[in-house]
């Protein structure tokens, strides 16, 4: 090998680790593999034709057990997001009330119903409720929750424990709430000491099972 150094050539062969490398140019190198169409690699310091179909087996293998590997994490990843979506619904209001009713002095009225298959248990609890009246200049509001559990026999009517009342109010007179058995119905009713049209917003949570 040759190389200008200072203004001078000069030759000489160039070591990596010990081991003569051959000279650039002149035929120098690696030779191209033969240039006939087929697929070569290196074995043994010379060209061999490569088996394309093996190739193409193991790198299609390769593929085929990768997306087998993502189908199984996207199943796991469906079941936990529908683990997920159970849990989040298990939090979530069955259903929300939310409009007014006129309701009459010391008068007990039904804002919601639900009917009770056979052989159900159930339990339900209202939290976070909002109920308003008046205007702005009288505007009053109070603040219910109640708790309860219910059921219906095989061949009996709905029944329901009375409930576990709280009660936090300002300027709403007497409002109370209540969990009744009517029927094969649950209800619930609220009443208040004065008459007139009151807007609330109710959550309602249910948990319900049937008994075998």
């Amino acid at each position: 090998m040759s190389v200008l150094i200072g203004g001078q050539t000069k030759t000489g062969s160039v070591f990596i680790d010990g081991v003569a490398q051959p000279s650039g140019g002149g035929g120098g190198g690696i030779p191209d593999a033969p240039n006939d169409g087929k697929l070569y690699a290196r074995q043994s310091e010379a060209w061999a034709e490569a088996n394309s179909s093996a190739i193409a087996s193991v790198l299609f293998g390769a593929v085929e057990t990768g997306l087998e590997q993502l189908d199984t994490s996207i199943g796991t990843l469906n079941t936990d997001l529908g683990n997920l979506t159970t849990e989040v619904d298990s939090f979530s209001p069955f259903i929300i009330l939310d409009t007014s009713l006129a309701f009459g002095a010391a008068t007990w009225t039904t804002v919601w119903t639900r009917t009770v298959g056979s052989g159900v248990v159930g339990e339900l609890a209202i939290r976070n409720s909002l109920i308003s009246t008046g205007t702005a200049a009288t505007a009053a509001c109070a603040q219910l929750r109640i708790f309860s559990c219910y059921r219906r026999t095989s061949g009996g009517g709905a029944t329901a424990a009375s409930g576990s009342l709280g009660t936090q109010t300002q300027g709403i007179a007497g409002a109370s709430m209540r969990i009744i058995a009517s029927g094969n119905d649950v209800q619930v009713q609220m009443q208040f000491t004065n008459a007139g049209t009151y807007f609330y917003r109710i959550p309602i949570y249910i948990h319900e099972r049937t008994v075998p």
